[in-house]
């Protein structure tokens, strides 16, 4: 009889200290749940407080569009290379587009960009690869 009693009051003891034991994992779990919110109430305000303070300049405006016969005529190796461009576009960037070479059906070209002072004044450079 006596063992029937300390199995049983093992078993409370191990049921309580399981619940004492979940009671404290869930308190952790919404103490989490709380400091993760705070860090993503911070994270967005200091995102939206730096995307007011320091907006994104325009560096590049451009556009290219060509037909097929365009293309065609940009890889042919029978047709010479186009000769340098330069331009500047609506909102006063300097375009600068200089071909750079053709291999098989491929066209290779260079395109600099320049910013005003204001906006920046940064110079930028993309090659464009052509295939058809």
């Amino acid at each position: 009889m006596q063992q029937i009693w300390l199995h049983t009051i093992g078993s409370v003891t191990t049921g309580v200290g399981t619940a004492i034991a979940a009671a404290a994992g869930a308190t952790l779990a919404v103490g989490s749940i709380v400091v993760g919110a705070v860090a993503l109430v911070v994270t967005a305000y200091v995102a939206t407080f730096y995307a007011m303070w320091a907006p994104a300049d325009l560096l590049i405006d451009d556009s290219i569009s060509l037909t097929l016969l365009d293309l065609a005529t940009l890889t042919d190796l029978t047709s010479p290379l186009p000769v340098e461009t330069i331009a500047i576009t609506n909102r006063e960037i300097l375009k600068i587009v200089t071909p750079l070479s053709k291999a098989g059906f491929t066209y290779d070209e260079l395109r600099a960009y320049a910013a005003p002072a204001p906006e920046g004044g940064g110079a930028y450079e993309i090659t464009f690869k052509y295939s058809r």
